[in-house]
């Protein structure tokens, strides 16, 4: 370079420096039509154009650069960076990996691959991007805070903690470790620990909503009521434009539903740059407004459109899910007529597991509650996705598979005695995973002492209350079209089993059970082999009651024969279905 245009090409970095980005652009500018084929000027007009959002332009100052220096790694990273604001996606890969080819020690290169790994759920391959970054630099906190967030989310518990932990060592004051942490520690049973860990958030940054909103969740399952509505108000105060907090503060402050504050969440839903999730809960607010002025088809329409936006903000995550649980679930023949090659398989282990199925909202959390309540101490596994978790990773692409029902055996006990529901003398406890449904060929097997209880509800009412009850971890629970399917494959494979396993699956029908509780909670624990007493129907009463469904305030109170028909005024509402769906037909 001459020495007039190195003498502008310092000129011009030093205001790129000083953010003086269009003097900058202009000097960069002089040197090129001098000298076009700079490398250095043509990298740095790609890093202006980048910073400036400019990514078309920024597209050809960097491939320019990569074309004079075809081995520069700095050059290609950058490229993969802009194509990959372009959502060039393929491109994006390309460049980093021929970044990663001159320099496999390029931190940022395989960071980003990560990135793309991650946001395409390919987690394997963003885990072992992930820990090479770690090999290269100990002390990347992002690289942490991500492998933390996958793990939370493969349900590998343990090593998200460690994540998030080092994350801290790193950064002690990062608020989104801790309050992931916490999250974290929740999911493995720690309650107390989490909530240490919120508590250390609110007290040093009081104005984190999150922190409050998930301490508030906690308060809430455990029974601790005011705390909770506490907690949710301070959540809404320190963010009055986060309807999550609201949504959860209208469950104990109906008398906030009113037309005043519908104005002001209508504006909201309306506002285009609001975040989907905000909108969807918004939605789910006014559908309460409109229920409590018996408005139901205005409720069930705005119940409607805030699932669509919920799914919306979920759908990297919900689409593939919602694709496995209505077409390829179903599908896998194997599950439903498995034959057991050895009949010893678990006699000797004498565990004897209490499964509750069928769909969400059928009144499954009470009859859990319930059976946990009598003489006998018995462990409430809840929804312990133990099952699914062992069984769904092993299904691929086929629609038949060959089963290792030892391999499996072996996995599922060595889950249960982790979440404490297996020890030595204790053999008998509950799993209220609802889509185990799908496995009772398999439970039968495995465990031939195990008692499967399926617990029927008018369908109507489990589908409004579907609707009305953001179920925020189930995929298919967000569109009624969806909702409807999924019943309807629950209602086939659960009636194939009923004639292939006649004397293995107890029919439980709730409305039945409400109406005359003693009568029926003594049938129900003859068939569970376990002693009944009448404490079993004072649930409400135990101070350690904890449930994590949308059923927690509910299991606080006696039964109440009175909220049978609550859902009367939705009927009509599912005529259309009827000739499709004919387990509607009862309508």
């Amino acid at each position: 370079m001459e020495q007039n245009l190195v003498k502008k090409f310092i000129l011009a970095q030093e205001n790129h420096k000083k953010n003086n980005l269009e003097l900058a652009k202009k000097l960069y500018k002089e040197i090129l039509k001098v000298d076009p084929k700079n490398f250095q000027t043509n990298f740095m007009m790609g890093s202006l154009a980048a910073q400036t959002n400019d990514f078309k332009s920024a597209k050809n100052y960097l491939k320019k650069a990569v074309k004079i220096q075809p081995e520069n790694q700095f050059a290609y990273n950058n490229l993969g960076n802009v194509f990959k604001e372009l959502k060039d996606i393929k491109k994006s890969k390309i460049c980093y990996e021929k970044t990663i080819k001159i320099n496999p020690l390029n931190v940022n290169a395989n960071y980003n691959l990560g990135l793309i790994a991650q946001e395409e759920k390919d987690y394997n391959e963003a885990i072992v991007l992930y820990e090479k970054v770690i090999q290269i630099n100990s002390d990347h906190a992002n690289t942490y805070h991500n492998l933390g967030l996958i793990f939370k989310e493969i349900d590998e518990f343990e090593k998200a903690e460690i994540c998030f932990k080092k994350l801290l060592r790193i950064n002690p004051n990062s608020f989104a470790a801790l309050n992931n942490l916490g999250l974290t520690l929740e999911e493995q049973g720690k309650i107390e620990d989490a909530i240490i860990y919120y508590k250390k958030i609110i007290e040093t940054n009081p104005k984190y909503s999150k922190a409050y909103l998930n301490y508030a969740n906690i308060c809430k399952e455990l029974g601790k009521i005011d705390e909770a509505k506490e907690l949710y108000q301070k959540a809404y105060n320190n963010d009055p434009g986060n309807m999550i907090s609201l949504y959860y503060l209208t469950e104990f402050e109906k008398d906030i539903l009113n037309a005043s504050l519908n104005k002001k969440i209508t504006k909201i839903i309306n506002n285009k740059k609001e975040t989907k999730k905000n909108i969807a809960y918004g939605n789910f607010i006014i559908a309460k407004y409109e229920q409590n002025n018996k408005n139901f088809k205005k409720e069930l329409q705005f119940l409607i459109d805030g699932h669509k936006y919920f799914f919306q903000s979920e759908i990297n995550r919900f689409k593939n899910e919602t694709f496995f649980w209505l077409k390829k679930l179903p599908k896998v023949k194997n599950l439903y007529g498995v034959e057991n090659s050895n009949k010893d398989l678990t006699d000797n282990l004498g565990i004897k597991p209490i499964f509750i199925v069928g769909v969400p909202r059928c009144g499954s959390t009470l009859i859990e509650k319930i059976i946990i309540s009598g003489k006998k101490n018995i462990p409430a596994g809840e929804e312990t996705g133990v099952l699914s978790d062992v069984i769904n990773r092993k299904i691929n692409h086929e629609k038949s598979i060959k089963f290792d029902l030892n391999k499996i055996n072996q996995e599922l006990v060595k889950k249960y005695k982790k979440k404490g529901l297996i020890n030595e003398t204790n053999k008998i406890f509950t799993d209220k995973s609802l889509e185990n449904f799908f496995y009772i060929s398999l439970i039968k097997n495995i465990f031939p002492h195990a008692k499967i209880i399926n617990c029927k509800r008018n369908p109507i009412f489990s589908i409004v209350s579907i609707l009305k009850n953001n179920l925020t971890k189930v995929s298919w629970a967000h569109d009624l079209n969806h909702i409807l399917e999924y019943f309807n494959n629950y209602f086939k494979v659960i009636e194939n089993f009923k004639k292939l396993y006649p004397n293995f699956i107890y029919e439980l029908q709730f409305e039945n059970f409400i109406k005359n509780p003693e009568n029926e909670s003594q049938r129900l624990f003859e068939f569970c082999n376990i002693p009944w007493s009448l404490k079993c129907l004072e649930y409400y009463k135990r101070k350690d009651l904890i449930s994590k469904t949308a059923s927690n305030l509910q299991i606080r109170q006696p039964i109440q024969k009175d909220k049978l028909n609550e859902n009367e005024d939705y009927k009509k509402f599912f005529k259309k279905y009827i000739d499709k769906y004919s387990w509607l037909s009862e309508l």
